[in-house]
């Protein structure tokens, strides 16, 4: 469970380690940090997220909470802290974007344990919905528009099926309020009204 703490400005993570015990780890800080967050876990058992700040950047984030990472020696008195037993790694994908807080942004996991995004990007005249994923050798992020017309993504999920590399894309438009389905067919996005 993620949430933003408003009268601290911390974005937290709240999870259950594998001793059953209740830890709350800090993620980031800021004014407003960690808006529209969403969230999903690896096969790793670790969670990933994305979320928006005041300053109109989409962050990603991810915690390794699968296991303790460092233990204690045996000869060591001091004991780890949280950040120590769950390191954490916080990215900045978007120099600056211009969302309302409403927009919502997704996250998901490809088969090929990929990070997949989806998000809208406005400008207040034109929106793009945008898929961003990240090579699992690389670590670096490609960047194509699924769909740029009549205000995409307002509302947006990601989708994987039947073992595909490439995913499913549900979201809603703006005028028409449609929910509407993208899907890559031979390299191309193709968008269906359901």
């Amino acid at each position: 469970f993620a949430y933003n703490r408003q009268d601290a400005d911390i974005y937290y993570y709240l999870f259950k380690n594998s001793d059953g015990k209740w830890i709350q780890k800090e993620l980031d800080k800021g004014k407003d940090t960690g808006m529209a967050g969403a969230i999903t876990i690896d096969r790793d058992d670790n969670p990933h997220f994305t979320y928006f700040t005041a300053d109109y950047k989409l962050k990603y984030a991810i915690v390794q909470t699968n296991k303790a990472m460092i233990t204690p020696s045996q000869t060591s008195t001091k004991t780890p802290t949280i950040d120590e037993m769950y390191p954490s790694m916080v990215e900045v994908l978007n120099d600056k974007i211009t969302p309302s807080y409403s927009i919502q942004n997704d996250i998901a996991i490809s088969p090929k344990n990929e990070i997949t995004i989806s998000y809208m990007d406005w400008d207040m005249v034109n929106a793009k919905l945008i898929l961003l994923k990240q090579d699992v050798q690389t670590k670096k992020w490609s960047k194509e528009i699924v769909d740029d017309q009549k205000a995409p993504g307002w509302s947006n999920q990601i989708v994987y099926l039947d073992g595909k590399d490439d995913p499913m894309v549900l979201y809603s438009t703006l005028g028409e309020q449609n929910l509407m389905k993208a899907e890559k067919v031979n390299g191309i996005w193709q968008k269906q009204l359901l």
